[in-house]
């Protein structure tokens, strides 16, 4: 219930948000290109989780919606459904992904390892 929308998140971006470029010096950077939090990824998730509930069919829980569908736990696509849309709509016009893939510069990390 909690990987799947994180899940799609990831590959939502991977995919088609992102499509494979990233600035990876960028990720340890919080005044970078991605700053501290995507706060619509955590919305997505946020609702992501808490749709699948009604449809969620475990020992601990049964969804109200469990029953209506013939004992089915369909909670997982919902979950991916749901999140999907609400990050790829919330993202597609606002993607900080570089053109191309920006690596970190070997060179300059090693020659700082061997100073310190």
């Amino acid at each position: 219930m909690v990987f799947t929308p994180w899940s799609i998140i990831n590959l939502t971006d991977y995919y088609l948000i992102s499509k494979d470029r990233f600035d990876i010096p960028a990720f340890y950077d919080l005044k970078g290109r991605y700053g501290k939090w995507n706060w619509r990824a955590l919305v997505a998730y946020g609702v992501g989780v808490v749709v699948q509930i009604p449809f969620l069919a475990q020992s601990f829980y049964t969804g109200p919606m469990v029953e209506k569908l013939g004992g089915a736990d369909i909670s997982w696509i919902v979950g991916i459904v749901v999140t999907f849309l609400l990050y790829f709509f919330m993202l597609r016009n606002r993607s900080v992904a570089p053109s191309e893939t920006i690596y970190p510069d070997v060179e300059a990390l090693d020659a700082q390892r061997s100073r310190g």
